[in-house]
């Protein structure tokens, strides 16, 4: 919300910024119908964040790098209060569960990653 974009159209953006879920396991895993969903795109389109064949256009990766940016300032926020043996303990757990849900998604579930480390 805080970068203009409704719940739908940020999954939208993020799937087409190949950073998430493919579309397809979005729109199965989230609930969003494809009439929805290509509403949603049309949206995007009259606003020039994505061209005719739902690429990202420089103004929607320009968008997508703000949200992404924002995103990563609030959610930092919280480490600010852990102390350094805190904060390894919870990387710690959460390297485990990382590696315990490994193959929980099927293949083709997410987009490859674009860029580099945020």
């Amino acid at each position: 919300m805080a970068n203009g974009l409704s719940g739908l159209e940020a999954l939208i953006s993020h799937t087409a910024a190949g950073i998430g879920f493919s579309a397809g396991f979005a729109l199965k895993m989230r609930g969003w119908g494809e009439d929805q969903w290509a509403e949603g795109a049309d949206r995007l389109r009259r606003r020039g964040l994505l061209d005719d064949s739902g690429v990202l256009t420089p103004a929607g990766f320009d968008l997508r790098s703000a949200v992404e940016d924002l995103t990563d300032r609030l959610a930092f926020e919280p480490w600010r209060t852990l102390s350094d043996d805190d904060a390894a303990e919870v990387m710690t757990l959460a390297k485990g569960i990382r590696e315990r849900a490994a193959g929980l998604f099927p293949p083709g579930a997410f987009g490859p990653r674009y860029g580099e480390h945020r």
